[in-house]
């Protein structure tokens, strides 16, 4: 992983909490660009190959749409694999949940008005998050 490692003992829950928000929120949004990338792709040669099969264009155009239809079920393929919208909802779902936790504990709502609780118990739900999260990110592989 490039830049700062979340997991690092010497960070404070606050600055982990901060870092594993943008963490989240770069691999999300990055997975989301790919994929909204490669749709657009997909459609744009799947639009091609019916107006390239009413143009006479020799025997070229046999050629050219097959090279289409074969990159269009590549990009498919890999995107049936790689599960990317998945993983966007995963990596945003744990950024989002991350950021409540982060206000609720900071404006001390519900469990958290308790002064000496408070800590103990954003590091526990600042874990489970986390953990979540990554467990969500292993299974959409199953």
């Amino acid at each position: 992983m490039h830049g700062k490692d979340c997991s690092l003992p010497e960070l404070k829950t606050d600055e982990r909490v901060e870092c594993k928000i943008k963490e989240y929120k770069k691999k999300g949004s990055s997975r989301f660009r790919t994929y909204f990338a490669a749709q657009i792709l997909i459609t744009f040669l799947g639009a091609l190959i019916p107006i390239l099969a009413t143009m006479k264009l020799g025997s070229n155009y046999e050629l050219i749409t097959a090279v289409f239809g074969a990159t269009i079920a590549s990009i498919t393929g890999y995107l049936a694999l790689t599960k990317y919208p998945e993983a966007h909802r995963v990596y945003k779902m744990g950024q989002l949940l991350l950021e409540q936790e982060r206000i609720y504990y900071h404006k001390q709502v519900d469990s958290y008005a308790d002064a000496q609780t408070r800590d103990s118990i954003y590091v526990k739900r600042v874990e489970e998050i986390v953990g979540d999260t990554e467990t969500a990110r292993l299974k959409r592989f199953e």
